[in-house]
């Protein structure tokens, strides 16, 4: 209905969710997920379009008179989400390796994936709180969510984006990876023990071993190692594509990593079945 376009946020998209279904049900209407509460033991098969959802989510504060408050979601979010499943549906989606082109737009969609959930949202408000008790530096500095999305979209994205080393893991059909309501996130890896970051505000975004962990399907999983490539870029042809390794990752691999997803996630915990639900709660 007009003037109701995005009022309802989805900050986890549908088209992402829906990856965690079998291909043979993408064709219907109403397509269910396995979904776990991290407080409870029950498993519910539940509608993705009901799903990490909330009303005026990214909406621009009043005194954007001049400006769409609903910028956010439509220039930026609504992109990303468009580049997500256009590189899937040429790559992982048909079983084919993706091309450089795929590479970068899975990146993007990666790294504005990773600010964009209530998760994020809360933990940079409680960051920028504790700033200001501590720093002087931070007393101006808005607690607006809105403002600060902007800010990570337009100044923070390019600095991340720019010296990726993207990890392709692949896992053993059957050993899947699942997903949740907070699915890319940041690490720091010190002597291979990760430390989850609940937002990159407030933390030096440029050091070596910052890592974002993001599956992308049940059995493709980015890691993508920030600031692993120094060095000068050639952007003769305007679009600079990371360089990326692809990999199979045993099952004590898949465990960390769906441990980890675990440990980040909001609420919500998703599996294309049942049985892996169950093994990790």
């Amino acid at each position: 209905m007009k003037g109701l376009d995005y009022k309802k946020n989805h900050y986890v998209p549908v088209s992402y969710l829906k990856r965690w279904i079998k291909y043979i049900y993408w064709g219907q209407k109403v397509k269910y997920i396995f979904s776990q509460r991290l407080n409870e033991k029950v498993i519910r098969k539940v509608d993705i379009n009901n799903q990490c959802q909330k009303s005026n989510f990214y909406t621009l504060p009043i005194e954007f008179k001049s400006a769409d408050r609903k910028s956010i979601e439509k220039a930026f979010f609504g992109y990303s989400d468009e580049i997500y499943s256009k590189a899937m549906s040429h790559s992982f989606d048909i079983g084919k390796d993706p091309s450089t082109s795929d590479i970068n737009g899975l990146l993007f969609f990666s790294l504005y994936q990773s600010f964009r959930t209530p998760k994020f949202k809360d933990s940079t408000i409680l960051k920028i709180q504790e700033l200001k008790t501590t720093n002087p530096e931070f007393q101006k500095m808005t607690e607006d969510f809105a403002y600060n999305l902007s800010y990570l979209l337009t100044k923070v994205f390019p600095l991340l984006y720019d010296d990726c080393l993207v990890e392709i893991l692949v896992s053993f059909p059957g050993t899947w990876f699942l997903t949740t309501d907070n699915p890319s996130t940041y690490w720091i890896d010190e002597w291979n023990n990760l430390t989850y970051l609940p937002t990159i505000v407030g933390t030096d975004f440029k050091v070596s071993n910052l890592k974002l962990l993001i599956p992308l399907n049940p059995q493709v999983c980015f890691l993508i190692h920030l600031n692993m490539i120094q060095g000068e870029k050639n952007y003769k042809e305007k679009t600079y594509v990371p360089p990326f390794i692809k990999r199979t990752v045993k099952l004590n691999e898949v465990d960390l990593i769906n441990k980890s997803l675990i440990e980040a996630a909001d609420k919500v915990l998703y599996s294309m079945d049942e049985e892996t639900l169950l093994k990790y709660t």
